[in-house]
């Protein structure tokens, strides 16, 4: 009895996935699950219930286009999305896409729907797109919405990741780190598909998602690493983690709480190898300084002093994070006072990091008033009191003003404020300077991983989502 039901339920299935082959990808056994069937917006899913097979991730490529020119390295078809109808064929060449008229006009031609979809058509192999210049691998969606079009990436994650990982991480560096980038760049697209649901698609190109560049971008070791962890995630108590990710930490990585607000239990702050790695400097004269602050409505005249307390990597106190990242700084100005978050620091006055220090310069010799203030730099002066001390000559003169907790301008107009500190980032989940260390002292991609993300596991990717 079972077998004439099986049958009847696959001949309707059969007509439905003929009628939709524009959003089926080829089947192939793979490490996500063993058979193809249907593919949604988010995933795709395995109705013979033998598990989940590779996702595919919509990448948002651009927005607000009137026109453009596609082409491909194989002939490809144009289907309507919503009718499933195709539309034509393109055997060579471009095919002209502009936004006119209240809609779509491919080669010349207006059209009636508002979405359509390029894919190869040969259902054994994938196209390759070239939309202005660069190579895209997957299918591509045109969505015209209020007189522009959006251009959607529809791409297999894995294809994903092959122009994701050589972006984010240079491929000449060791298999273990371009592992470990591999599996964290998979986590953070599998967990943060429709981050721009409201846009139409998953993630974007940029890195407020992860930086993406196609098939231009792939390089063959990269792509390797993404082949040797494939369906590799991490999770933690069995779920996705937002697995954050940076350029180079400084010295030790910062709680989740600090830089977010909300604390999760996997993005704890973890001592690196080496510290004060990728040191930096960002000079900005008095006057500039004062110009930025007004401009983020900060209204306090002119700057008399900054209140911030030296930077030890790895020691808190009551302006500065576990890891010793700035959590706020104080101007005090003939004005007021106002407090600024190390965060909006960093957007204000365009910071590398918020691993840094604070320490004044002048080109002149004005006395400058340098207030001692903390038990620590009492040395050979009485505590609290004001010295005045000339900086030309005097090569310790700025870092005795690094080094108290109120910085005192002299007044000066050539006076320079000068931030220095270490790292490149939100300072969150994994360095990825600090993989390289990592790798390069022989740990490997997984322990590397559970390093940077606290009681997390590294294991095969299984979709819930339905």
């Amino acid at each position: 009895m079972r077998k004439p039901v099986y049958a009847m339920v696959m001949i309707p299935l059969c007509f439905f996935l003929l009628n939709h082959a524009a959003f089926a990808a080829p089947a192939k056994n793979n490490a996500y699950g063993k058979k193809l069937t249907v593919t949604s917006n988010k995933s795709t899913i395995d109705s013979t219930n033998q598990g989940p097979v590779e996702p595919t991730i919509r990448v948002g490529l651009l927005k607000g286009r009137k026109a453009v020119s596609i082409g491909a390295d194989m002939a490809f078809v144009v289907r309507d999305i919503n009718s499933g109808m195709g539309l034509r064929k393109v055997d060579n060449g471009k095919l002209e896409i502009i936004s006119k008229g209240g809609g779509l006009h491919i080669g010349g031609k207006a059209i009636a729907g508002k979405r359509i979809l390029l894919k190869s058509a040969n259902r054994g192999r994938s196209a390759i797109f070239d939309i202005d210049g660069n190579k895209y691998r997957g299918e591509i969606e045109i969505a015209w919405k209020n007189g522009s079009f959006s251009i959607i990436n529809i791409i297999p994650v894995d294809e994903y990741l092959m122009g994701v990982v050589p972006q984010e991480m240079s491929p000449s560096w060791p298999i273990e780190a371009l592992k470990a980038q591999a599996v964290a760049a998979r986590t953070f697209a599998l967990k943060n598909r429709g981050r721009h649901d409201a846009e139409g698609f998953d993630v974007c190109t940029s890195t407020h998602c992860q930086a993406y560049a196609g098939e231009s971008a792939e390089s063959s070791r990269s792509d390797e690493a993404v082949r040797l962890t494939r369906g590799k995630v991490i999770t933690y108590n069995g779920e996705l983690i937002e697995s954050m990710f940076h350029t180079d930490s400084g010295g030790m990585t910062e709680n989740s709480e600090n830089v977010w607000g909300s604390k999760l239990p996997y993005l704890r702050s973890v001592k690196e190898l080496k510290e004060k790695t990728m040191p930096w400097q960002q000079k900005y004269a008095l006057k500039e300084v004062q110009a930025r602050l007004l401009r983020n409505g900060h209204d306090i005249g002119r700057i008399r002093s900054i209140e911030l307390s030296p930077l030890t990597i790895g020691m808190k106190s009551s302006d500065r994070t576990q890891s010793g990242r700035v959590s706020v700084v104080r101007f005090h100005g003939e004005r007021g006072t106002v407090a600024i978050s190390g965060e909006n620091m960093r957007s204000i006055f365009g910071l590398k990091s918020t691993l840094f220090d604070i320490k004044l310069e002048t080109f002149r010799t004005p006395r400058v008033k340098v207030h001692i203030s903390t038990p620590d730099d009492r040395r050979s002066r009485k505590p609290g009191r004001d010295s005045a001390i000339g900086l030309e000559g005097l090569p310790n003169a700025e870092e005795t003003q690094a080094d108290s907790r109120l910085r005192q301008l002299s007044g000066e107009d050539d006076e320079n404020i000068v931030f220095f500190g270490y790292g490149w980032g939100h300072g969150l989940g994994m360095s990825q300077h600090g993989a390289k260390a990592y790798a390069d002292s022989g740990m490997k991609y997984d322990h590397i991983l559970s390093h940077y993300y606290t009681g997390t596991v590294v294991g095969k990717y299984k979709d819930n989502k339905k």
